[in-house]
């Protein structure tokens, strides 16, 4: 298969733009209380193909979030965290980041 794309910018130097191939497996669970409020959480694995983007690594992601429905899945708010860890890297090493959310079906 192709593992990258070579190509000429508008001042004719050669880019290269990666492909970004992989593999792996998510686990999933989540449970809903009673009024409509869930929590989740989340494990998953990336097995980066040999000849890939060079920045795509294996790793190992970690997650757990919270909702709550204020009207079903049409009106609610949602807030979670993800750690994605280098699997050759330690949990401190790892790239953080928290979403927030309000979605709102019209």
């Amino acid at each position: 298969g192709v593992d990258a794309l070579r190509t000429l910018n508008a001042d004719d130097e050669l880019v290269t733009e990666w492909t970004r191939s992989g593999s792996g497996w998510v686990a999933q669970a989540s449970y809903t209380f009673d009024p409509p409020f869930e929590i989740v959480g989340r494990y998953s694995k990336l097995y980066a193909f040999a000849d890939t983007d060079p920045r795509l690594v294996d790793a190992d992601e970690i997650g757990a979030g919270v909702n709550y429905y204020i009207n079903g899945h049409q009106f609610k708010i949602q807030t979670d965290w993800i750690a994605k860890v280098p699997t050759e890297d330690d949990f401190k090493d790892a790239a953080h980041v928290v979403h927030l959310q309000l979605d709102a079906t019209f």
